[in-house]
């Protein structure tokens, strides 16, 4: 949209939810879509605001999206698997687990770009309010809609009418995703069926990550 910048991921990641406990993480699988930045930059009206978002590989559906914060701490707790505190509850975690680890690198030296200002309102609470007020004060003409000349008419559209997601073995050996340690798969099985989750503790960072 107007006053918006997107980033992408090159690679496709997995998405946990986890808690610190005691000395260990623990881990449950949610989801696998492909990482995405999204930040308003605050014009026309706009809150200021960086996003970051889960996409569905072929559709570009939004599966899960959270707000980046100065209370988010992202950081590569491995240069495939990254961690953040959730917007809605900071004592809990989101962890994606990246297929690639360059691309990964990629997307942390992103996030961290967009998030060293310290005087940028997206990582001060109180200076958003600060400047949204102060801005609004200035502000002396009404806002002018832009007219439909001006607005562009939908391009690639497809319409939809279903979508179905198939049956994906979460068990199986030979995913191209590992997930953290001690993790267990979440998700609800198609046509309303039941399974039983399932821990890992194989995972590809056994030599290279410790559970903090």
């Amino acid at each position: 949209s107007h006053k918006t910048e997107i980033f992408v991921c090159q690679c496709l990641a997995n998405l946990y939810f986890g808690k610190i406990k005691g000395n260990q993480d623990q881990w449950k699988f949610a989801m696998t879509g492909i990482p995405v930045l999204v930040l308003d930059t605050g014009d026309h009206h706009r809150k200021r605001k960086l996003q970051i978002v889960l996409a569905e590989k072929g559709t570009g559906f939004l599966l899960w999206k959270d707000d980046i914060d100065h209370l988010s701490t992202y950081k590569a707790e491995h240069p495939n698997f990254h961690t953040m505190s959730l917007s809605t509850d900071h004592t809990k975690l989101a962890g994606l687990s990246f297929d690639h680890a360059a691309s990964a690198s990629d997307f942390n030296t992103t996030i961290e770009k967009l998030t060293s200002n310290p005087d940028d309102e997206l990582m001060s609470l109180s200076k958003t309010k600060h400047k949204r007020q102060k801005s609004e004060k200035k502000k002396a003409g009404k806002y002018k809609a832009p007219k439909k000349t001006e607005i562009s008419t939908p391009c690639c559209f497809v319409h939809v009418t279903k979508l179905e997601r198939p049956a994906i073995d979460l068990t199986a050996d030979h995913s191209i995703i590992s997930g953290p340690m001690h993790f267990e798969n979440v998700l609800e099985p198609p046509n309303g069926g039941q399974m039983n989750s399932t821990s890992d503790s194989s995972s590809a960072y056994s030599d290279g990550f410790s559970s903090h």
